[in-house]
């Protein structure tokens, strides 16, 4: 996966969409699918349980990957939601990601109370994901000899992604060695998503000249990147994974098209090995073509 959108509402808690609504991301979908953009995922906060709605995606396209960045923790248990994203990968012919969050804030509906939680939620759903019949006891959940039939039989096992790091996010609490998301992302997962990244450095729109704009948002991304990019390198060596094994994924907060792909053409010049451009639901309908062509063309 080189470039993805996430559908998100404009706030959090926002009133549950309508029927019109829904049927925009399905059709926003089919353009992304038709343009070749690599995936699109919802928000956790779409409104309604975004395993039903990616369902209705699934049927509606063939290529994109599918999935929640990041998925509902907060609402159900581990187990559950593991078979929920299995089912949603039998029914896209193995398209589906899982996409599991750290903290509160924007991310309320996918939040965990402590590292110890995260950590359990990531084993349980990893285990579940490629192992039959797994068993685990952890500090708030546990399984025994899980049932997760039918899954996917082609290809390799379903991708894993961990979102650290989210600028103005509350950190989880209670912390445990070991089980920080970074470190969890290193062991376990198969990408590391970094963000929501402030894209307004690069609004072109804005009353500050290009040039500076663009210095100042580049060498914020070039850090963070750079650092989270090193720290899952050194990370992982110590899980016993190879250098580079967690792909590093750069989430751009919703803006200005224009803005999003300067961003995202900084993401990937820094490092990242892929974008993800939030989008708000009310923005479906208009200037959304430049950026779902822009990014197919990363």
């Amino acid at each position: 996966m080189r470039t993805a959108v996430r559908v998100v509402t404009s706030v959090a808690g926002a009133p549950r969409l309508g029927t019109d609504a829904l049927l925009a991301i399905v059709r926003f979908a089919v353009q992304c699918d038709a343009a070749g953009v690599d995936a699109v995922l919802v928000g956790p906060d779409i409104g309604v349980d975004p395993y039903v709605l990616l369902g209705g995606v699934a049927a509606a396209t063939s290529t994109v990957v599918l999935g929640c960045l990041a998925a509902p923790v907060g609402e159900r248990p581990p187990s559950l939601l593991a078979k929920q994203v299995t089912s949603l990968d039998v029914c896209s012919g193995g398209r589906a990601v899982l996409g599991i969050a750290a903290g509160g804030g924007a991310q309320s509906l996918a939040g965990v109370e402590s590292e110890a939680e995260l950590g359990d939620v990531v084993e349980i759903c990893r285990a579940m994901l490629r192992v039959p019949g797994p068993s685990y006891s952890g500090v708030r959940h546990a399984i025994s000899s899980a049932w997760n039939e039918p899954r996917h039989a082609g290809g390799e096992p379903m991708p894993l992604v961990l979102l650290v790091r989210g600028p103005g996010t509350p950190p989880v609490v209670d912390s445990q060695q070991g089980r920080s998301p970074i470190t969890l992302a290193a062991r376990f997962a198969e990408m590391c998503a970094v963000g929501p990244l402030d894209v307004a450095p690069f609004d072109t729109g804005r009353c500050l000249g290009p040039p500076e704009r663009d210095r100042r948002g580049l060498g914020r991304i070039e850090s963070l990147l750079a650092s989270t990019r090193d720290e899952l390198d050194a990370l992982s060596l110590d899980a016993g994974r190879v250098r580079g094994s967690v792909r590093l994924l750069a989430l751009l907060a919703a803006g200005r098209a224009e803005a999003q792909l300067t961003a995202a053409s900084a993401a990937r010049a820094a490092g990242a090995d892929a974008v993800v451009a939030d989008i708000e639901v009310g923005r479906l309908t208009s200037g959304t073509t430049d950026l779902v062509s822009g990014l197919a063309c990363l």
